[in-house]
């Protein structure tokens, strides 16, 4: 076979190999949202995440200020079950102070290697109150080798 037609026949190859190459799918859910700065003692909005995938055993949220602004936010999760049923744990998580990169995950684990359909509960609060205190949020379900699975439903339960 000649150069040219090698060339070819790899090009073609290679464009219809690529085609059935699985894609890569993110798994996440990013809001943007504002809190308030004339509640006592700093506002506070709550995040209810809901990971219906049963593959779930992680719910994780992390938060940012989308501009290089003078606030820090605070996520917290709290993982739980049907009406008063605590699973797994609370964490916290700081955003970087004056960046606009995301603070580490803060995350809640079902106990021992368990997978599931898996709620948690996300507040978000300043840690400055800066005006305008807005950030961006996002959530995501993950599997025991933490790779993501399925999109989280997310609702606002406190707007403050």
């Amino acid at each position: 076979m000649n150069t040219k037609k090698w060339l070819k026949a790899s090009m073609v190859a290679l464009l219809l190999g690529s085609w059935s190459l699985p894609t890569v799918a993110t798994a996440n859910v990013v809001k943007a949202e504002d809190l308030d700065v004339s509640c006592s003692g700093g506002c506070v909005d709550v995040w209810q995440v809901d990971c219906k995938d049963k593959a779930t055993t992680f719910v994780a949220a992390k938060v940012k200020d989308p501009t290089v602004g003078n606030d820090a936010f605070v996520v917290t999760t709290i993982g739980y079950k049907g009406p008063t049923e605590l699973i797994g744990q609370a964490d916290q998580e700081f955003s970087p102070f004056e960046t606009t990169n995301y603070s580490l995950a803060a995350w809640i684990k079902r106990p021992g290697n368990t997978h599931a359909a898996t709620s948690a509960m996300v507040k978000i609060l300043s840690v400055f109150n800066a005006l305008p205190p807005s950030y961006n949020v996002e959530f995501s379900c993950r599997d025991f080798s933490f790779a993501e699975v399925g999109n989280p439903t997310v609702t606002l339960l406190q707007d403050q």
